[in-house]
């Protein structure tokens, strides 16, 4: 639990516990849950973890997503959403689903290409043995 002088922070049960700091002990504080939680130590990564990478990866699956930055002037809604660039720890949401994009559709680039690579030299066989494979297979 992470805590300022009128809030804390409980990342394992996603609260924040806001006390207003012109009240006397008697004015309960006010608690409110949310999803997640993260305090004021937390890395971009790990709120993209959290937040960005299931949401990417349901999108992926074909499914529609959309990640909504809102809040007061000030709160971190642009260094959150973007970060920096110049350091990978930094990144932003934005950044990090691009790169989580991108690294998706490389890897079954690779896996469709691989297959292919098989479907052309199978059939390379095929030829060589009097057999020809429809070029549909090679198509995949």
């Amino acid at each position: 639990m992470v805590s300022c002088s009128v809030c804390e922070t409980n990342e394992e049960r996603g609260e924040i516990i806001v006390r207003n700091p012109r009240s006397d002990e008697r004015e309960p504080p006010k608690t409110f849950t949310f999803d997640s939680v993260f305090g004021p130590n937390v890395t971009q990564r790990h709120v993209y973890e959290v937040c960005g990478a299931p949401l990417v990866e349901s999108v992926l699956d074909g499914y529609n997503g959309t990640i909504f930055a809102y809040g007061q002037t000030g709160a971190g809604k642009t260094h959150t959403m973007e970060g920096r660039p110049d350091n990978a720890d930094l990144r932003g949401i934005i950044p990090n689903s691009f790169q989580h994009i991108f690294d998706q559709v490389c890897q079954y680039l690779r896996i469709d290409s691989n297959l292919l690579l098989f479907f052309t030299k199978s059939n390379s066989l095929f030829v060589s043995g009097g057999f020809s494979a429809p070029s549909s297979a090679i198509l995949g």
